[in-house]
This record gives structure tokens, sequence and C-alpha cells, in this order.
């Protein structure tokens, strides 16, 4: 059984892992982007050509952010040599993803997985690719989830991007049934009730352990900047309403960039989750002069994105400032 974690950055994707991942019978990637390539599940003879390729001319992966290629660096059991040949002698992206699995050496394992914020763009494209498959999206209140990424030094806009295009990814799949939404809010204050969820959705039996911290992993980054926690330590609660723990300057920016930065003219596709996931938006008093500054960073994202032959920089722009 293959499944995936996708969600917005910052959102508690690494923290689900950890908790996962600790199950006998799960081995989960740590943010692998093998599942988040739109031409892998569309166009799979040619995709597997440039599977290990990087950079401009990579396999991009869905979603703002600026990805391609796949990340062997917080995966060490991963090869890429053996990955590639795999890619070639593969007929089909499920024959491909079968026999990576293989080659992790760990057969005893009966439910395989992979945790990569961006795999929330391709949930449509992995059920219907991979039979009796499950994807799990972790969702956290928008103004925790731009604070954390602010402090990861994301501009504002970037993260507005981050947050909005992902919520609303999640519209015409919110009713799926092979869907799990996991609200880091309740994780962290309720883990075993949560855990408990996920292990049903999956088809599992729940076990302690998976609450239990983890032996750190040298090769395997559980904490980055601008995280208050290590994933793989005691669940804490600190996290929640980060936002308001910010400097007023920068909450206000916040505030107003939420409601300014417009994706792809679906703003009441946004709040619409929002509120089905019971997170207020904050009103929001005229910046006008950071109105410029959004500009300005909007055009700079995009100038990146057309220099790494990105489809939201050459084909679309699904960006405003209202």
């Amino acid at each position: 059984m293959v499944s995936i974690i996708g969600g917005p950055q910052s959102s508690g994707t690494s923290l689900l892992r950890q908790i996962i991942n600790r199950h006998e019978d799960v081995v989960c990637l740590n943010e692998s982007h093998l599942f988040c390539k739109k031409e892998l599940y569309s166009n799979w003879s040619k995709a597997r050509i440039k599977i290990n390729s990087r950079g401009a001319f990579g396999l991009k992966s869905e979603g703002w952010k600026l990805f391609s290629g796949i990340d062997y660096q917080n995966n060490p059991d991963l090869n890429k040599m053996e990955v590639g040949k795999i890619a070639r002698t593969s007929d089909s992206f499920q024959v491909f993803i079968d026999a990576v699995f293989d080659s992790l050496g760990q057969g005893d394992k009966s439910h395989y997985m992979d945790k990569t914020p961006a795999n929330i763009f391709s949930f449509g494209n992995f059920l219907d690719t991979f039979d009796n498959s499950k994807v799990i999206v972790c969702l956290r209140d928008p103004y925790d989830i731009a604070a954390s990424l602010v402090a990861r030094r994301i501009k504002v806009l970037d993260a507005i991007c981050l947050i909005k295009s992902a919520f609303i990814s999640l519209v015409h799949l919110i009713n799926s049934k092979d869907l799990l939404i996991v609200k880091y809010e309740e994780l962290v204050q309720q883990p075993k009730e949560i855990a408990g969820k996920v292990c049903v959705h999956l088809g599992l039996t729940f076990q302690e352990k998976m609450l239990e911290t983890s032996e750190r992993d040298s090769s395997v980054v559980t904490q980055i900047e601008g995280w208050n926690y290590d994933e793989a330590s005691a669940i804490g609660k600190g996290s929640i309403g980060r936002f308001l723990q910010m400097h007023n300057e920068l909450k206000r920016k916040i505030e107003f960039a939420m409601l300014h930065v417009i994706w792809d003219n679906k703003d009441d596709e946004f709040i619409g989750i929002c509120n089905l996931m019971g997170y207020t938006l904050h009103e929001s008093t005229e910046l006008t002069s950071y109105r410029k500054e959004l500009k300005k960073q909007k055009t700079r994202s995009f100038i990146k994105r057309i220099s790494y032959l990105h489809p939201f920089g050459s084909m679309k722009n699904p960006v405003s400032i209202r």
C-alpha cells in the first residue's frame, strides 16, 4: 500500500511523518519529491528520462516552491544511480514506485509512504494512479503558517502564495473518502487521538511507540531555521498562535497580504476552506506603501520562475495584488 502526506509548508507534515514512521509496518520517505511531478503521471515515457535531472531542465515539483528532481539528501537510503536505473527499466510510474520501495530493502513493511508538502498538488493524480491508496493533508491556521515561513526568511508574498495555493487545491477533493485532514492544532493537543485516526485511515493498528521521541538520525533534518521544535523530540504546543507572538508591524503586513494577495482569482475557495476548518481571517488596515512592496516582490518572484523555466513564470500568472 502506497500513501502520501502533503500540505502547506510549515503545517505539521514533518511532525506527522515522524509519528507515522515510528510504526513498525511503515516506511515513510522524507520529502523525496517523488510524487509531486505532473509529468510522472501524464507522460511517464518521457519523464523517466529526466528523473534525476535538477535545475531548470529537471522535472518541476508542483506548486509555488521552486524544486526539481529528487531529494536524495533527506533520503539517504535512496540510491541515485539505482533510482535512475529503475526508471529506465520501468514501463509505468506505478512499477517504478514499487521497485524504488523494494530497493530500500525493507520488505517486511506493509505500508510505504512519502511526506512532501507539494504532494498536496498531486493528490488527485495520485489517487487515480495508485489502487487502494490514501492521502493525508496537514492544515494549520494560515497566519501561524505565514509566521513560521517568514521566520524561515521567506518573503511575505511567497508565503501567502504557498498557503493559498495549497488550501485552494483541496476544494475538489475535500469530500473524498481517501483523504484525511489533520489539523496541526489538534495533532499537538490530542496526539494519541489524531494518530489513532491516521492509523484507521491507513488500515493500521495504533502503537504507543508512535508518540515516543525518535532517535536522531544525523542524515535527516528534523529541525530547520524558524521552527520552534525539533520534530523528533517530544510533541510541543508552543507553536499554536505563533502569529500573535510576532512584532506588530510584521503582523499588520501579513494581515494585509492575506487579504490582498490573490491566488488564481479563487479567494472565495480559500475563504471557504478556512471557514470549513474553523480558521478566521483577520481584518486589515490599508497599507498603501506595503502594497507597492508586494508588487515588487511579485515581480521578483516571477523573474526567478522565468529563469527557472517554471510553468508559473512562462505560461501562467496566478498571482494578483488587490
